[in-house]
């Protein structure tokens, strides 16, 4: 992965948002101070029958496992679907946010709708949302991507109504402060003590037995090592110890100075199928340095503002990056991302993707830290694909650019059909009267074809009698003026939501 490439990128993107968020969307999050919109995670925050396990008590040890919560929360202006922020300015193309950008709206799915909550604090209702969710799959924490330390911003403002949800939610999932370091390149290293220590005493925050905060940065080979010693410095004289676990844009380039300062590291990479194999070498990388290794996994990425992706090769890269940390003896994992619609890496439960990543890393969180997969008890049929293929005459028609692939060798347009099987049974993908079956084992099983235009359909059959029978919830097209190369994604054991 360029890291370099990836850093213009990412400021980019949020000095762009930031810029676009000076109007509604600012006036929505000042005015705030979820519900589960009928899904099955029950008040003590466990899932039932949609998933093809049974989820069980995870053992509290070394692995965590933390996810990358950027600024798009489940609702910006707690507005009606359709007249919300999300419809309005960011999934339009041509207007508001998305205003004269060269291929398309600004993003291409979003957060599941929700009805407007009669409650002054609906924001935070919001985020407890996103805790319990968190909750519900094993998560241990939030790294929480801190762009400003203006308090009266409202991307500060939602910083402190996540502290406050994790204090109202009574998860044990936890907050941690992460800083943007190429975003608060500019910003007084005592200024940003202050904010931290602001925080400091919260009990929302990540604390470790013997006192110290946790604090993450993106990207700090950005900054001098000098102005982060300075920073724990500033702020161990004020009573705050600090665990520090940057996550870098390119490990190693960053210098001894940067690693000694780690107590853990990860790094923003493994966004492509390809890319994978890399993560082999940075953990190397880190246990050479006797550092503890907290091993990135991505679902996709895909980045409609910058007309650029990844290949995933649909659910394959996050299973991969999975596996690695896995059989790679990683003692963390970070998932990038929650929420980042922006490059398409959400893991929330959302209009796209529906819950498909989501359930997915129930299965490899309990995976990571029991140790051992989860025995099936439930037969699943989880299936991912684009709406389109990657290129192609009749699409894109309104773009003034086409999309590339920056991270990848090859193109996969693919169907999948992933499926959880608690017996051997034959699964089958047909689109359109095209078929392909294979007999799978109990366990888990991809089978893929290649994709074409129609509405694909997944079955399971055994002994001649179909079992399950579903369709997916998107429609594959050859002609649309605006290209999508997002994987989509639904199950059978869960009804799609629509935006």
């Amino acid at each position: 992965m360029d890291g370099q490439r990836v850093r213009a990128t990412r400021r980019d993107i949020l000095t762009g948002v930031m810029a676009a968020a000076c109007g509604s969307m600012v006036a929505g999050l000042a005015a705030a101070g979820g519900d589960d919109r009928g899904t099955s995670v029950d008040a003590a925050g466990r899932i039932g029958s949609p998933l093809p396990f049974d989820l069980a008590p995870l053992p509290k040890g070394d692995r965590e496992v933390f996810a990358h919560w950027h600024f798009f929360p489940i609702s910006i202006d707690n507005q009606r679907q359709g007249a919300d922020y999300y419809d309005r300015e960011y999934m339009r193309p041509g207007v508001g946010a998305s205003n004269n950008l060269k291929f398309g709206s600004f993003i291409r799915e979003r957060p599941l709708p929700r009805p407007p909550i009669e409650d002054k604090d609906w924001l935070v209702v919001d985020l407890e949302q996103d805790l319990t969710w968190a909750a519900a799959i094993g998560l241990d924490g939030f790294f929480y991507n801190i762009i400003t330390i203006d308090q009266a911003s409202p991307f500060w403002k939602l910083f402190i109504n996540m502290l406050d949800a994790g204090q109202r939610s009574g998860t044990s999932v936890r907050v941690i402060p992460n800083l943007d370091a190429t975003l608060l390149a500019n910003q007084p290293i005592a200024a940003i003590a202050k904010a931290i220590k602001s925080v400091a005493d919260h009990r929302a925050l990540l604390r470790r037995a013997d006192g110290r905060v946790v604090v993450g940065a993106f990207a700090p080979e950005s900054w001098p090592a000098q102005n982060w010693l300075n920073l724990f410095a500033d702020l161990r004289s004020q009573g705050v110890l600090v665990e520090f676990v940057p996550t870098f844009l390119n490990a190693a380039a960053a210098d001894a100075a940067h690693w000694q300062l780690a107590d853990m590291v990860s790094e923003w990479s493994g966004n492509y199928l390809d890319g994978v194999a890399h993560l082999d070498v940075v953990r190397s990388l880190s246990k050479a340095r006797q550092k503890k290794w907290c091993s990135p996994v991505w679902p996709q990425d895909f980045r409609p503002k910058d007309g650029v992706f990844g290949e995933a090769g649909n659910s394959r890269l996050f299973r991969e990056a999975w596996m690695s940390a896995i059989r790679g003896g990683a003692d963390c994992a970070q998932l990038l991302t929650w929420n980042d619609y922006s490059e398409s890496s959400a893991v929330r439960p959302s209009s796209g993707i529906q819950y498909s990543f989501y359930d997915l890393a129930a299965y490899y969180v309990a995976w990571f830290k029991s140790g051992r997969p989860p025995p099936i008890q439930r037969d699943v049929l989880y299936y991912f694909h684009r709406v389109q293929p990657a290129a192609g005459r009749g699409l894109g028609s309104a773009q003034s650019g086409v999309f590339s692939l920056q991270w990848g060798r090859k193109v996969l347009d693919e169907i999948e059909l992933l499926a959880f099987l608690a017996r051997p049974g034959e699964i089958e993908i047909d689109i359109l009267g095209n078929t392909r079956r294979i007999m799978a084992p109990a366990g888990v099983t991809s089978l893929t074809m290649p994709l074409q235009p129609g509405r694909p359909a997944f079955r399971l059959i055994r002994d001649g009698q179909t079992e399950i029978a579903c369709e997916s919830a998107f429609v594959i097209v050859d002609q649309a003026p605006y290209q999508n190369l997002l994987y989509h994604g639904g199950s059978s054991s869960r009804p799609a939501e629509k935006d």
